[in-house]
């Protein structure tokens, strides 16, 4: 029996890790989801996310639940996405000098799944 899968190993879409057309941060504050813009920063190993301090009480905790979500934006033509949940942590010092609106986490991953559309393709069920 086969089944029809969109979902694809996560290190083909490398293009997105690196560059983004939108990236989502959606994360716990007090109880209730807040969902944000963020700046995304793929290190090769590790999500940085900035996410605009519009006071401290509402930038998220550290160890917070999160779910960080990359794709093509309103390109429905290249519908890819990659979605990491997890918590979040300490980013590294001088993350980004350049960019100190920002408040910034390092995302550190409990689940990653990536799908792209355009690689839909029949497999076994297991």
């Amino acid at each position: 029996m086969t089944r029809v899968t969109n979902r694809v190993d996560p290190a083909t879409l490398d293009t997105l890790l690196a560059r983004p057309t939108r990236a989502t941060l959606a994360y716990e504050l007090d109880g209730r989801v807040q969902v944000a813009p963020v700046l995304h920063r793929w290190d090769g190993a590790r999500h940085h996310v900035g996410v605009a301090r519009a006071g401290d009480d509402a930038t998220p905790a550290l160890g917070a639940r999160a779910s960080l979500v990359l794709d093509d934006g309103w390109s429905w033509f290249q519908l890819r996405a990659i979605t990491v949940r997890g918590t979040l942590g300490s980013a590294p010092d001088g993350l980004a000098q350049d960019r100190v609106d920002l408040a910034w986490y390092e995302l550190l991953p409990a689940r990653t799944t990536a799908w792209n559309y355009g690689a839909l393709r029949e497999e076994p069920e297991q």
